[in-house]
């Protein structure tokens, strides 16, 4: 939307408190002054969205600052790369960033090659935040529309790329853990804590209870030993950065030890002596049973078919005897 109003604000950001990821692609109708009050309420003060520029002759490229980002997985490969690298850019949204911005919160650079300066840097390409929660906010200032790059002209190269973009972003950490049955389950707190509720796979509810409620990055024990196989639910209401109070859902895969299911195979002979085969004589005999009831079924069936012939031929034969 062209404009972002405190109540559309307020959402996002209680979104991403509860652990949601945003990606941003501002295009010409977005408002800075909008932008970046969502950036501050976000806590990433120090961003600012500058204007639009546009750069045809010649045009910019993407160039890979990160090749371990998760969106860039396709590229790693070098034969791969210039399908990505090499699309124009004809416009793009400035993005100024603090000085102290961390290296690695920029994968991807806007450059353009000058005959005289060679290779100028003109904005960062992508910009990716990710916060102690496990949510992450990804700033792209070029959208794939129209007018602005040519990503359309080789969707072999760049649906692969929203595709794992979007993949990192959904997949929220610390949401699903997987615990060996009897061990105890351990749950990371980065917001003040109002209220916890468990629950077990068989329905069981609990109220686990944390040393210090009021404190943040705290990891602490829910529940001492878990002997109950299944999914176990952990909703935790916390209090966000605007006073709301958010509720985050964890759940735990309780799998018993890999030692105690083992996946080898079993041996033939101890198979047949827990599962008889079909071979075996008591099966034997109902294959039999079985197979000797078919010949009588078909004879009854032939025996039936007979007679109804036989009624007709005699009804038939009588109705011409009276006429």
């Amino acid at each position: 939307p062209p404009t972002l109003g405190e109540r559309q604000r307020a959402y996002l950001v209680q979104f991403v408190e509860r652990g949601g990821s945003l990606l941003l692609c501002p295009a010409e109708h977005m408002r800075a002054a909008d932008f970046d009050a969502l950036l501050q309420d976000l806590a990433l003060s120090g961003i600012q969205l500058g204007d639009v520029r546009e750069v045809l002759d010649p045009s910019a490229r993407l160039a890979i600052s990160q090749p371990d980002w998760p969106a860039l997985q396709l590229f790693q490969e070098p034969q791969w790369r210039p399908l990505f690298t090499e699309l124009p850019i004809l416009r793009y949204r400035e993005i100024l960033l603090p000085p102290n911005t961390p290296t690695e919160s920029i994968p991807l650079g806007l450059v353009q090659e000058h005959p005289e300066r060679g290779t100028l840097l003109l904005n960062p390409g992508a910009f990716h935040h990710k916060f102690e929660s496990g949510a992450s906010v990804v700033l792209f200032p070029h959208p794939p529309k129209p007018g602005w790059n040519r990503f359309s002209d080789v969707l072999g190269a760049t649906m692969p790329f929203w595709f794992d973009l979007l993949l990192d972003l959904s997949a929220r950490q610390s949401q699903h853990q997987e615990v060996l049955a009897g061990a105890p389950l351990v749950a990371s707190f980065t917001e003040p804590i109002l209220q916890l509720r468990l629950s077990a796979p068989d329905g069981r509810k609990y109220r686990p209870t944390v040393h210090a409620s009021g404190d943040t990055n705290l990891e602490e024990i829910i529940h001492a030993r878990t002997r109950q196989l299944g999914l176990w639910t952990l909703e935790t209401d916390t209090l966000g950065t605007q006073g709301l109070s958010t509720t985050k859902v964890t759940q735990y895969a309780v799998n018993p030890a890999p030692e105690e299911s083992p996946l080898t195979a079993i041996p033939e002979p101890l198979l047949a002596e827990h599962f008889p085969t079909a071979t075996s004589p008591s099966h034997e005999g109902t294959n039999q049973r079985v197979e000797t009831s078919e010949p009588w079924s078909a004879r009854l069936f032939l025996l039936i078919l007979g007679l109804l012939l036989l009624e007709t031929f005699i009804a038939g034969r009588l109705d011409r005897k009276r006429g």
